[in-house]
């Protein structure tokens, strides 16, 4: 039997991380944070903040990004399948409650986001834009 998994995902720019959930070898849903405050640090990050679970009907986008990238298009590129998933509740609730404490955990960790600020990426970019730049010896 298939297992149950997550695959940890970092946007970069600002966004937040994503749990994308597998089965098998298929992309069923994701879980992400909502409301966050992006300008508090640690757990005044999370107080407004919704954990979201998006399930994918019986059919998948081919990536959570690819997934993001067509609902600003207003279409999802699918794969569809007639067989339906069946999960012992247990394996799948601990699943979840893994993935949910891991994006809680990563964004409590967070800086927050300041105007003009440079996001984690951005940081390094520069960083190794600036390294790449020096003459050497």
């Amino acid at each position: 039997m298939p297992a149950l998994t997550f695959v940890k995902l970092y946007p970069a720019e600002g966004d937040s991380a994503v749990a994308e959930l597998h089965y098998g070898g298929e992309i069923w849903g994701d879980i992400r944070l909502e409301k966050l405050n992006l300008h508090a640090r640690g757990e005044a990050r999370l107080e407004d903040a919704d954990v979201v679970l998006r399930v994918y009907p019986r059919a998948k986008p081919r990536s959570a990004f690819t997934a993001w990238m067509s609902r600003r298009r207003r279409s999802t590129p699918r794969v569809a399948s007639d067989e339906p998933w069946e999960w012992n509740l247990d394996d799948l609730m601990a699943v979840l409650n893994e993935a949910r404490a891991w994006l809680l955990e990563n964004e409590r960790g967070r800086e927050p986001v300041s105007a003009g600020a440079l996001t984690a990426a951005g940081s390094a970019l520069s960083k190794a834009s600036a390294e790449s730049s020096r003459p050497s010896r």
